[in-house]
């Protein structure tokens, strides 16, 4: 019989990250309810982020009826009191967990999905609704090992994250999906090693960029178009995971290459380099071209118990634009390129970094590289592992 699903605390549908993205395309194959948004988090009263919890309380209130994406695809919002992470979490996400419960298991039952039904939890937030939807199945989607993520670890609600997982697991999670190899070790090392576990990297939305490359290739981006130096590109999170002084030192020995930040920045960086900009946030449609009018793209991670456990998308992403890639040497990237024809240059020490990006710039318009990135970019797109998770759903 062809299960039913209920994703439960993906990002918000509008964000169109890899989660949106893997849930349409799972709904190719399977029935789904997506209860969007996380529980928004609070550290510091700032009218920013009030403003926006409140905007996220009557999203939560509009879209208290499924919106309908295709045949197979109905999203509701769940319902949010903001989580404060240092005071009374349990409280606010039970309240949070009750209405929201209450929710879920009246539009399964106006749906029609009460039988065969599979609960996929997107993180550890609802580990309380297992048992409680008539569900037979449930798989955990991990992405990170809470307990070492640097703004986590050894803090109290790094702690009551893993209280969650660890609920998640004794109630028997049937399976569960790790981003990398390394973290499946630390869950079996945590929870025991008659999980089932498999491990599937974080993929391209390979179509998307593509089709995005080549319907916008003459849009013009103004400090893009405007530098005629070799230009090499990090996008993404820009925060203690990067070694940031290993950049401002190959820019300050490199003076003909440029350096181009696209995202958010947690921590300080530097303003008085010229061939150094931070660009801030990129609008997610535009990432594919950004990427494709670049010639490298760089992923310059601090070695660390952390960074050797999480497995970039923009792996992937730079790739999928064409993009030789230069990485540090995380234990993703060294086992993507045993997987993947050493498509990577890896590099640790400053020379090492100055030698790679020296190559990758040389095969930026090597036309045998690109069919081979394009070639292994789409072998890892969302499409492909979708269907491998497609084959282990029905499996269960």
């Amino acid at each position: 019989m062809k299960k039913n699903i209920v994703m439960a605390g993906g990002l918000s549908f509008e964000d169109a990250n890899s989660s949106i993205t893997t849930t349409i395309e799972l709904s190719k194959y399977f029935k789904i309810l997506y209860a969007e948004g996380r529980v928004p988090f609070c550290r510091a009263l700032k009218r920013k982020r009030i403003s926006r919890w409140f905007s996220l309380w009557i999203k939560s209130l509009k879209r208290s009826k499924p919106q309908q994406i295709n045949n197979n695809l109905s999203i509701i919002s769940l319902f949010k009191l903001p989580l404060f992470p240092y005071s009374f979490p349990s409280t606010v996400l039970k309240f949070n967990n009750y209405i929201n419960l209450k929710r879920i298991k009246k539009w399964i039952k106006k749906l029609g999905m009460e039988e065969n039904l599979l609960l996929y939890h997107w993180n550890w937030m609802f580990a309380d609704f297992m048992g409680k939807i008539g569900e037979k199945y449930n798989i955990y989607q991990c992405r990170d090992a809470h307990d070492k993520h640097m703004h986590l670890k050894n803090t109290g609600y790094g702690n009551y994250i893993l209280e969650n997982e660890q609920k998640m697991f004794d109630n028997g999670i049937n399976k569960a999906f790790v981003v990398s190899d390394s973290l499946k070790e630390e869950l079996i090392i945590r929870y025991g090693t008659d999980i089932d576990i498999e491990v599937l990297p974080n993929a391209v939305d390979y179509e998307f960029f593509r089709e995005t490359i080549g319907r916008c290739v003459d849009k013009k981006y103004p400090v893009l178009d405007e530098i005629e130096n070799p230009k090499i590109i990090y996008c993404g999170g820009i925060n203690e995971r990067l070694d940031m002084q290993l950049i401002y030192d190959l820019a300050e020995n490199n003076k003909d290459w440029f350096f181009i930040f696209y995202g958010g920045a947690s921590i300080p960086v530097r303003s008085d380099l010229e061939n150094v900009k931070f660009m801030g946030r990129a609008d997610k449609a535009d990432v594919p071209l950004i990427m494709s009018k670049c010639d490298v793209g760089i992923m310059n991670y601090v070695i660390s118990e952390f960074t050797n456990i999480i497995d970039p998308l923009k792996m992937t992403e730079y790739l999928a634009a064409g993009l030789p890639v230069v990485s540090s040497s995380i234990n993703s990237a060294k086992i993507f390129n045993q997987q993947n024809e050493d498509i990577l240059l890896l590099a640790d020490s400053l020379q090492e970094w100055k030698k790679a990006i020296e190559k990758a710039i040389m095969l930026k318009n090597n036309n045998d590289f690109i069919k081979k990135a394009l070639s292994i970019a789409e072998k890892n797109s969302i499409e492909n592992k979708c269907k491998k998770i497609k084959n282990y759903i029905e499996a269960l």
